[in-house]
């Protein structure tokens, strides 16, 4: 089904961290439709006065879903003025909403052990429907974040009580120093990261240096983060028309909200990807 454009009703606010918020949108067409890892763009703008600064609608991931009632809830990182704009819509104000935006992520058929690697909030905002999904199938499921300070830090509660939660640091070695550890128990991983990690990553693999020596078969999907400095994905227009979010993979480029936002690893050229840092992609 192709997207829809709803205006929603915020249904409550609540800040979760010094600067992170969850919002809560009454949104009953657009809702049921929602899978994990797909992206709404939203406008930062009254729909009953609309401006048009800020102009470009933000890309959010969908944090959480109640599909028979018709809401869900953004994770909203204070980065901007879209950001500042939607953490302080009052319970009643309306959003302009386009979405869903993107393919679902879900594990394989034979996944019992499913790895999901954030690298930042946007990371876990990324993963984490995916998360609740896979262990309502039955999943073992364990999400890591990294972060360098505890208060940068998605708290564990929001997740799912049967997803297990675990803290990387960048002095610890980030994400790549819990992979040889999980690596040998997961069947399956999804990372959430900006280009520089992934390269890096696709590098490892391609070297089969440990922890890949001997589970180079794990399949590994990649959520490239290309705005990850300014809080989220490049996806501006949704539709494939503006070519912001392209994505260079062995197979031409391809684009993040019509062929993403994930891709198996090895498909990614991402040493060629060069970040958009335009003020209308922040959130």
């Amino acid at each position: 089904m192709p997207p829809l454009v709803e205006v929603g009703t915020v249904a409550g606010r609540e800040q979760t961290g010094k600067s992170l918020w969850l919002v809560h949108l009454d949104l009953p067409q657009l809702a049921p439709q929602v899978q994990p890892g797909q992206v709404l763009l939203v406008r930062c703008t009254d729909p009953e006065y609309p401006a048009f600064d800020p102009f470009l609608p933000r890309a959010y991931f969908v944090f959480a879903v109640d599909r028979s009632g018709g809401r869900l809830s953004l994770l909203v990182a204070l980065r901007g003025r879209g950001s500042s704009w939607l953490t302080g819509r009052q319970e009643g104000g309306q959003v302009a909403v386009h979405g869903p935006i993107g393919r679902p992520i879900t594990p394989a058929r034979l996944t019992r052990h499913l790895l999901l690697l954030a690298d930042s909030t946007v990371g876990v905002a990324a993963l984490a429907l995916a998360a609740d999904a896979a262990t309502r199938r039955g999943c073992a499921v364990t999400l890591v974040e990294n972060a360098a300070r505890e208060e940068q830090r998605v708290p564990a509660r929001l997740l799912r009580a049967d997803v297990e939660y675990r803290a990387a640091s960048p002095a610890a070695g980030g994400l790549l120093g819990v992979l040889p550890a999980l690596l040998p128990w997961a069947d399956e991983v999804v990372i959430a990261a900006a280009p520089p990690l992934l390269e890096t990553l696709a590098s490892l693999r391609r070297a089969r240096l440990a922890p890949f020596t001997l589970h180079a078969n794990v399949p590994l999907r990649a959520i490239p983060l290309l705005n990850a400095t300014s809080g989220g994905d490049a996806m501006p227009c949704g539709s494939g028309v503006c070519g912001a979010c392209a994505v260079p993979t062995r197979g031409g480029t391809r684009l993040l909200c019509q062929d993403g936002p994930a891709f198996p690893l090895e498909d990614l050229r991402l040493d060629t990807t060069t970040a958009l840092e335009d003020e209308g992609a922040q959130p």
